[in-house]
């Protein structure tokens, strides 16, 4: 009975293993292509976006220095140093600068004092007074936009005379003036009156003060050249600068 039992046994194990049939080559091809064509598209479509990216990337870099490059040419071939720069700053002033420094400054000495003119490139030009600009015949100029500001300071020991000064190329006109002392307080010290209220003898002599320093419309005419020139000198740096960081 034992051995009949086992007998029968295995005849139904041997046909339920039969049962599963195993996959032909073909199938197993086409499967494992389905799963290829699936996953790997994901994978490949990023791919492919990123590499757009990135070209896209180097294009724009690519455009931009060319661009840069373009523009240099330009400016560089279309540059030439003002005439009235040719013989530097009328005498006894110094003129004191520095490559990407926006500030420019003329210095002398006069008897006791020292005078130091202060120029910043792109400063405004504009009266923050919104008073219009006047000439010395007292004519209004509508046009604010025309000129360069500039401070001029006296020195005498620790005290000084500051001049807000503006000048269109062909005059110069007194802004605000204020005095400036050890025992100032601060941001809230008197910065002085508002010059235009200020008795007209009294602009005609400040004007005369520094007129007897050599702050004359001759020394404005200069200045806004070189203003002009500082800018441009400084545009061509600023262009060479940029396309050497696109680049790297």
């Amino acid at each position: 009975m034992q051995m009949s039992l086992v007998a029968a046994v295995k005849p139904v194990a041997v046909k339920a293993a039969s049962h599963q049939q195993p996959l032909l080559p073909l199938q197993i091809g086409v499967r494992a292509f389905q799963c290829q064509l699936w996953a790997p598209k994901v994978l490949q479509d990023s791919l492919r976006s990123r590499s757009f990216s990135a070209s896209a990337v180097a294009q724009g870099s690519d455009n931009l220095a060319t661009i840069l490059q373009e523009e240099q040419k330009y400016e560089r071939e279309n540059y030439s140093k003002p005439e009235e720069l040719a013989a530097g700053p009328p005498s006894p002033f110094k003129l004191t600068e520095s490559p990407r420094d926006a500030h420019l400054s003329l210095t002398r000495i006069y008897k006791s004092e020292e005078i130091v003119i202060d120029i910043l490139v792109n400063e405004s030009d504009a009266d923050e007074s919104g008073e219009p600009f006047t000439n010395e015949a007292g004519e209004i100029d509508m046009d604010t936009d025309v000129g360069v500001i500039f401070n001029v300071t006296s020195t005498k020991g620790d005290q000084s005379l500051v001049f807000e000064v503006k000048c269109d190329g062909s005059y110069l006109q007194v802004l605000h003036a204020s005095l400036e002392t050890p025992d100032d307080a601060g941001d809230t010290a008197y910065d002085g009156p508002v010059y235009s209220e200020l008795d007209e003898r009294l602009q005609h002599e400040f004007e005369e003060f520094l007129a007897e320093r050599g702050v004359t419309a001759e020394l404005g005419t200069y200045i806004l050249a070189l203003v002009d020139d500082k800018e441009q000198r400084e545009y061509m740096t600023w262009l060479g600068n940029v396309e050497k960081f696109v680049k790297s």
